[in-house]
């Protein structure tokens, strides 16, 4: 017997409506983040399987979009680290992706292309690489990504000013 509205608490509503709304973004972020969408997915359930166990409290009650930002990207991170692949994370991200998002950055560039962008991406210390995948690929604000990350706006800025600097480096025989 299914229970009512009424019977459910208002914690697990908000934190279902939470993950109804968000799952996709946040699965896309941990994908791009470490390369391996099943390692993403299921890093965005173990951080709402911790909420539900001890919610955590937020700084914004409404908002938790940084609070999970930060938490799936830790999660990935802990978890490539633990299997010891970061460096080999493969890049099924691209072709796993849900093809009803729009994707940019499939009509700009080639596959291959596109594989060695994120597989340099990758290669960055990961505060530069999670400010280029909240800003470009989320399309954040410096203040939103420094609030998600726990940082100042000027960290933001001297983070993705070294990461573009990096990658134009790498990149310079795609040229």
């Amino acid at each position: 017997m299914m229970p009512t509205m009424e019977q459910i608490p208002e914690r697990q509503r908000t934190l279902e409506s939470w993950y109804h709304d968000h799952f996709v973004e946040l699965a896309r972020l941990g994908a791009l983040a470490c390369g391996d969408r099943s390692v993403a997915e299921d890093a965005v359930q173990d951080v709402f399987a911790g909420m539900y166990r001890k919610p955590p409290v937020l700084r914004d009650p409404g908002n938790p979009l940084p609070y999970l930002r930060t938490a799936v990207l830790n999660r990935c991170r802990s978890t490539m680290r633990r299997r010891g692949t970061g460096e080999r994370a493969t890049l099924r991200v691209v072709a796993d992706t849900d093809t009803t998002t729009e994707h940019v950055e499939r009509d700009a560039v080639s596959t291959s292309t596109r594989a060695e962008v994120l597989t340099a991406i990758r290669a960055l210390p990961y505060r530069q690489r999670d400010v280029i995948l909240l800003r470009h690929w989320l399309g954040l604000s410096e203040s939103e990504i420094a609030d998600t990350l726990g940082i100042s706006p000027g960290t933001v800025k001297s983070a993705a000013s070294r990461a573009r600097t990096t990658l134009a480096t790498v990149l310079e025989p795609l040229r």
